[in-house]
């Protein structure tokens, strides 16, 4: 069981890492489109179909986003359980000495909290770029729609 949590608690770690690292690429390319690509014109296009393509491609990685939002507090708390059962196996076996399980509780809450540290970010991340991606795409259609009032 031990390897179990080892592989569990680095993998949380590697998720907080993908997070930040998701977070910096969609911040990036949101807010700073020419690093990535080309201006704002360019990339909607003209047209209605142009600008659900570039909507689309505006929302890559969001689901990966929205994933690590959910899953990880609970990736964390299955860690903490495991490291909460090996603190109480441990308590069963040496009587009432509060001194062997005062280390595996300390990496338990440790376990959630990192859980929570990928989540969090993750969870505020996903909902301000989406709400960016919204009026990015309101915007558009209204130019779009300027454009078509002024072409009649």
């Amino acid at each position: 069981m031990d390897h179990v949590v080892y592989y569990l608690d680095k993998g949380l770690i590697a998720l907080i890492g993908l997070t930040l690292a998701l977070i910096l690429w969609k911040v990036l390319d949101l807010w700073f489109p020419r690093l990535f690509r080309t201006t704002w014109e360019k990339r909607f296009g003209t047209d209605a179909l142009s600008l659900g393509s570039a909507v689309e491609s505006l929302e890559e990685g969001m689901a990966i986003l929205s994933v690590i939002a959910s899953a990880t507090p609970f990736i964390g708390l299955v860690g903490t359980i495991i490291h909460i059962m090996d603190a109480l196996k441990a308590l069963n076996g040496a009587g009432a000495d509060m001194s062997l399980i005062s280390g595996p509780i300390s990496v338990a809450l440790n376990t959630t909290l990192i859980g929570l540290a990928s989540a969090i970010p993750a969870f505020i991340a996903y909902n301000l770029l989406l709400r960016r991606i919204q009026l990015l795409e309101n915007k558009q259609q209204r130019v779009l729609a300027l454009a078509a009032a002024n072409l009649r």
